[in-house]
């Protein structure tokens, strides 16, 4: 019941391949941006800012000077999904992913929130590139 790599559960991990080669990949140090719950179809989406931009990113990501890599992971299947606490801009938050079985248990956690999710899959919906404004204080 350790923590596993999110490339070893999602659905999808040639995503993380593409961008991030054989760069180590964390979900330790997030910038949360927004968490959307949809109870109808028992999804959620979190989109979120990665620690770590790839040594050796995209090259349409270079030519339009992109500095941040923003992760959108989908999370399919919920049968509980608790957030207690709310989100602070530019909160950094870590994300804990343990199998249990054939589901998944899914924990954020930051200074003020700690949000949980019991699923049975999880699939990157994208990896993109932006340029954020870097703060000069």
């Amino acid at each position: 019941m350790d923590s596993i790599d999110l490339k070893e559960i999602v659905t999808n991990p040639e995503i993380i391949d593409a961008i991030f080669k054989d760069e180590t990949f964390s979900l330790s140090e997030l910038t949360v941006l927004k968490v959307h719950l949809n109870n109808y179809n028992r999804t959620a989406f979190m989109h979120a800012d990665l620690n770590k931009f790839p040594t050796n990113p995209p090259k349409k990501w270079v030519i339009k000077k992109f500095n941040t890599a923003q992760i959108t992971l989908q999370i399919i299947d919920i049968d509980q999904f608790r957030c207690d606490g709310l989100f602070i801009e530019q909160e950094k938050a870590n994300l804990n992913i343990i199998k249990r079985g054939d589901r998944l248990a899914i924990n954020l956690f930051t200074n003020n929130v700690y949000l949980s999710v019991a699923a049975g899959w999880l699939q990157i919906d994208k990896i993109e590139g932006y340029q954020k404004d870097v703060d000069i204080n």
